[in-house]
């Protein structure tokens, strides 16, 4: 498939696919945030081993340990950082195992996203107007974080989608 440019902020884009005319209604999508295990995995279990050795821990054990470990909590976390696209927005949704009953979610409507803010390992949706995302207000939210073909999951090409042919 060919690899299609996506609306970026800054970037005067018009869409190179023809035969989106209109959207009607788009279907409901959702995926994790963090779209490649092996590299989430790759990250943290580099992560973990360093601060092992900075606190004088490390030793062969500690690490077979944490490597074993790192696979459930790469699993829990991919699992609870979620993206879904529907017809009123994008939802960045965050759940806790160790605290049932927790769900911290965060909707934007279509009408405060300007475009799609590209990475190399990474995709970010850039807001018109400020945000408030947890404590802080920002002005784009991370919508796919370390995966190297983020721009062809299903949650990014439905956002596309939407922003070539607003719903009229």
């Amino acid at each position: 498939m060919p690899e299609v440019p996506l609306p970026v902020v800054g970037d005067t884009w018009t869409g190179q696919r023809a035969k989106i005319t209109e959207v009607k209604e788009i279907q409901p999508v959702s995926g994790t945030v963090y779209g490649s295990a092996p590299i989430l995995y790759v990250v943290m279990l580099l992560g973990v081993w360093a601060l092992l050795e900075i606190m004088g821990l490390w030793n062969v054990g500690a690490a077979i340990g944490t490597a074993i470990a790192m696979i459930a909590i790469v699993w829990t976390i991919r699992r609870q950082a979620t993206v879904a696209v529907s017809d009123t927005g994008v939802r960045l949704g965050m759940t806790s195992p160790l605290l049932p009953g927790f769900d911290k979610s965060t909707e934007i409507p279509w009408d405060n996203i300007l475009g799609i803010k590209s990475g190399w390992l990474s995709g970010s949706v850039a807001f018109k107007h400020p945000q408030k995302l947890t404590r802080r207000t920002r002005m784009s939210m991370t919508i796919s974080f370390l995966d190297p073909k983020w721009k062809s999951r299903p949650t990014t090409t439905a956002i596309v989608a939407r922003l070539e042919s607003p719903l009229g």
